[in-house]
Order: C-alpha cells, then sequence, then structure tokens
C-alpha cells in the first residue's frame, strides 16, 4: 500500500521529535482517517498503529485524537503547523 506522501510535523511540536513512521500515521490521524484505514494506508497492523499512537501521544504530551486534533485545528496555516 502506497503511504502518505507528505508528512506534516506535530501539532505544537518539534517535527524531529517523531519518528518518520510517527509522522506519516500523525498526518493520517488528523485527516480523520481511523487506526483501520491507517493500517491499510500504510500496510502495518493495527497493533502497530496502537503502537505508533501511544508513542505519539507521549512525544507530544497528549493523552487523546482530540487533543491533537484541537492543537492542529488552532494552528495559524494547518498545511505547515510549525510555520516553518
Amino acid at each position: 500500500m502506497a503511504a502518505a506522501a507528505a508528512t506534516t510535523p506535530p501539532p505544537d511540536g518539534d517535527a524531529d521529535t517523531l519518528a518518520p513512521r510517527e509522522q506519516q500515521v500523525l498526518e493520517l490521524l488528523v485527516k480523520g482517517y481511523s487506526y483501520k484505514d491507517v493500517s491499510k494506508e500504510l500496510g502495518i497492523s493495527t497493533s502497530t498503529v496502537g503502537t505508533y499512537v501511544q508513542r505519539i501521544y507521549d512525544k507530544l504530551h497528549v493523552s487523546s485524537r482530540r487533543e491533537i486534533m484541537e492543537r492542529s485545528a488552532n494552528r495559524p496555516d494547518r498545511d505547515n503547523p510549525t510555520g516553518r
């Protein structure tokens, strides 16, 4: 399966803190993909998606997808959340 073409740096975080695959998972979650859809898109199991999501939450100091979505929505430029 094809991976996401471009990745978006984490909302309210340094892009360097997430591994490339974590960035891909984050990008898809922000777009509204379910764990199942992410697993199909990236060719990984849903349990692996869950592992990546937990790592993302830990690194970004959030506890839910809602927090990630709120941070992304509050950015002035959704296509470039870090302003770089």
